[in-house]
């Protein structure tokens, strides 16, 4: 439901009329939401456990990682001033941020953060995605039932206006004319995968492992279901929708989910948070804005975030780098200054490396570090980037960084799987596309070192 004129909520801060905004961290994410504190708490641990889930699902091994996925849970209507629908992520070639919408119920905030997690996850841990596959996975992952402290059922059993099932080869050219042909692949998708979950894990799970491989999607599928199956399982598949109500696949928490305690945002803060929302949006004198409004409101001497952001949006060339340096201590006074295009590149580079050695976690950092590196021919970009895939697999920028300095090593395989990787990403993400075209359009030159 989209709202609009002066019934539509806006995501503020107290004293622009807001509601009050809370941060909560975890192992894997950063939300800052307008939900009463227990349920923003609640809703924090339930993010964690799906997580847990997905990396059980997807056999993908935890990693520790101090880069956290940013999540904005917005009151019903705040979305519509950032995204089209209720939930979704907002990401271009940075790292994303997933902005949720609360509804009626718990469960439906959780069903729509769900659906857009499985999403990025399974870009990160799939090379190979086809569509069909991409929202089978999110419909069927993304329906999350939390039937204990320690246990997630998904794939709850649905019954849809459209019973059709189509087949395989339908659903790989998804090509859907109208609302109804959408409504039937959607459904299609999830039954398929339900049926493969419940009544063919084995190959289910063959399939996972068979589309991390270098190879197209659909070859990767039809090693483990053929093509001269296709009209059989078909058969199979109608007639398990026939018969109707199957349960899902339930996972087991393996661990408890750290989560810390509350904090209530300023105002200055939650303005800078829609900052970051508007510069998504490649608005900047939105961004612009919301910067003189968090300067307005902090606190006096003024944070060192809010005086950069401020600097940023309102002055360029050398008078901003000038203006930025008092704050170089600061992790944002540090990135920011060295981002000066009048400085050389090498004296940019070694502030990146200092700033590396202060905070060598710092996930902006390693991608600026790494950015620059390679327009040096720095061999310690590959490093660079390397660490940030492993601290935030879902970094576009950071699959393609890695990609250049493969090539450039002559570790074409290598490069090539971190091009995949790249594209499945950014299937998911506007306009992204054509960076990945122009590295991958770099392979065929890539020769494989001795």
């Amino acid at each position: 439901m989209i709202l609009s004129g002066c019934s539509a909520h806006r995501f503020e801060c107290r004293q622009h009329g807001g509601e009050a905004v809370y941060e909560v961290t975890s192992n894997h994410f950063q939300v800052v939401g307008e939900l009463p504190p227990a349920d923003l708490q609640r809703e924090v641990v339930k993010l964690e456990r799906l997580w847990d889930a997905y990396s059980v699902f997807f056999n993908h091994e935890p990693t520790e990682s101090s880069a956290r996925l940013l999540v904005v849970m917005m009151a019903a209507g705040g979305s519509n001033e950032f995204i089209e629908n209720t939930s979704g992520f907002m990401a271009g070639e940075d790292t994303p941020v997933l902005v949720t919408e609360t509804l009626e119920t718990s469960q439906q905030v959780l069903s729509s953060s769900a659906h857009e997690l499985v999403h990025l996850v399974s870009q990160s841990w799939l090379r190979r995605q086809p569509r069909w596959f991409a929202e089978a996975l999110a419909e069927y992952l993304g329906d999350a039932e939390f039937k204990s402290s320690d246990t997630v059922r998904f794939g709850r059993w649905r019954d849809s206006v459209s019973t059709t099932v189509v087949p395989l080869q339908a659903l790989w050219r998804w090509k859907p004319r109208n609302a109804d042909e959408t409504r039937t692949l959607y459904f299609s998708a999830w039954a398929w995968l339900h049926y493969f979950a419940n009544r063919d894990e084995a190959r289910l799970r063959k399939l996972l492992v068979a589309l991390q491989r270098p190879v197209p999607a659909l070859e990767a599928f039809e090693t483990v279901f053929p093509s001269k199956e296709w009209a059989a399982l078909h058969d199979r598949v109608v007639a398990y929708v026939a018969a109707g109500r199957f349960s899902g696949w339930e996972s087991r928490t393996r661990r408890t989910p750290e989560v810390s305690a509350l904090r209530e945002l300023s105002g200055s803060e939650v303005h800078l948070v829609r900052r970051l929302l508007f510069k998504k949006l490649r608005e900047p004198k939105k961004a612009a804005g919301e910067s003189a409004l968090a300067l307005e409101l902090s606190v006096k001497p003024t944070p060192a975030a809010v005086a950069v952001a401020h600097i940023d949006d309102t002055v360029s060339g050398p008078e901003r780098t000038d203006a930025v340096a008092p704050y170089r201590d600061s992790l944002e006074g540090a990135l920011s200054w060295a981002a000066g295009k009048d400085l050389p590149l090498y004296e940019r580079l070694a502030a990146l490396q200092a700033l590396r050695e202060r905070a060598p976690d710092s996930l902006e950092a390693l991608l600026a570090f790494a950015e620059i590196a390679q327009r040096l021919n720095d061999a310690r970009g590959l490093e660079a980037a390397q660490r940030a895939r492993a601290l935030a697999p879902w970094s576009l920028r950071a699959a393609l960084l890695d990609a250049g300095f493969l090539m450039h090593a002559g570790r074409c395989a290598d490069a090539k799987l971190a091009v995949q990787a790249a594209r499945a990403m950014a299937s998911e993400m506007t306009g992204a596309e054509r960076s990945v075209e122009q590295v991958e359009g770099q392979l065929p030159q890539c020769r494989e070192a001795k």
